[in-house]
């Protein structure tokens, strides 16, 4: 079985206007201003086969920046913690949440710390950002215990959410946030001719996707919702895309399971992360006591989270479709 992906990123759009905001180790967050009306991109598809998201939808899901520009997506899971792929560890300065176009509104903070999964390139697609402060927005709860016993299945109803490209090929890019409804297809990811890591499965990844709705690149390390009776839990990051797909993006992919790793998130972030209420009604208790404190880094990063100038975008695109052939589409 092929490595995960250590260069698996292809950022979302070229470099931006320099904002007021901070985008690094100073300044805190940044609440920008919040127009009642976004303007039209004029993109009628989304997350290859979805659709721009509605205010409000999702609004834990981040724009990871490096630098000024938006080359990740990831998901707040506690109120100073974004959970994003490994593989856009390197580079990152901010996020921003609570906004449906990441040039428009929404809160903007800077990153402090970023935390790899150790040696995620073969193991789990995942990295930590920590916050400089918390965030307004109420975090994610990681589909755990009988939310997975219950829903998780496949032909489970799921959303994949991310400011990705928009068509099958990866080429085409707005600033709005995107989302598609799709279904599970492999909820263990035991199919490893499709690519899933035999390193981690069973339970480690899941596959899903296909038919059309996908993520595609710059979606990398956003949500993969689980829809229950109860509303959607975070039951996958987006890591990349199936072995045997003929495109880059409309055929399905692997995300990685959060559920999996939750004991290295609560080690990192220095307190138990809520979760489902078993048995009962509401969650267990929330996010009170968490630690600000962060643990030695675990770091394996290659160079593909750092800032890509604006003329670096459609080259780095294009040399990563070309190593399609020998690599698993990325993400």
């Amino acid at each position: 079985m092929q490595l995960l992906l250590v260069c698996a990123f292809t950022p979302a759009l070229a470099a931006l206007p320099p904002e007021t905001s901070s985008t690094g180790g100073e300044g805190g967050g940044v609440v920008e201003p919040d127009d009642a009306v976004l303007p039209d991109d004029g993109n009628e598809d989304g997350v290859t086969g979805g659709s721009p998201a509605a205010r409000g939808t999702w609004p834990d899901v981040a724009a990871i920046y490096f630098g000024n520009e938006v080359g990740c997506t990831g998901v707040l899971i506690a109120p100073d913690v974004v959970l994003t792929a490994g593989h856009c560890a390197a580079g990152i300065t901010a996020v921003k949440l609570d906004t449906i176009d990441f040039q428009r509104g929404g809160e903007r903070i800077a990153a402090r710390k970023v935390v790899a999964y150790p040696k995620w390139a073969r193991t789990y697609d995942l990295a930590l950002v920590f916050l400089e402060e918390k965030s307004t927005v109420e975090p994610r709860l990681i589909a755990q215990s009988c939310v997975l016993d219950e829903w998780l299945a496949e032909g489970a109803s799921v959303a994949v959410v991310g400011y990705g490209a928009t068509d099958t090929r990866g080429e085409v890019y707005g600033t709005s946030l995107q989302e598609g409804y799709t279904e599970v297809q492999d909820p263990d990811c035991t199919d490893l001719q499709s690519g899933c890591n035999k390193k981690v499965s069973p339970s480690g990844e899941l596959g899903a996707g296909g038919g059309g709705v996908d993520a595609c690149f710059g979606d990398s390390g956003g949500p993969l919702y689980l829809e229950t009776d109860d509303g959607f839990y975070l039951v996958g990051i987006t890591s990349r895309g199936y072995d045997d797909a003929r495109l880059p993006c409309s055929e399905g992919g692997i995300y990685v399971r959060p559920d999996a790793v939750v004991d290295w998130i609560e080690d990192e972030i220095g307190a138990e992360l809520p979760g489902p209420a078993c048995g009962g009604i509401g969650v267990d208790d929330a996010f009170d006591g968490i630690d600000d404190g962060v643990t030695s880094m675990s770091y394996e990063v290659g160079v593909c989270g750092l800032p890509v100038a604006t003329s670096g975008v459609a080259t780095l695109a294009a040399g990563l479709l070309a190593l399609r052939r020998r690599l698993r589409p990325p993400r």
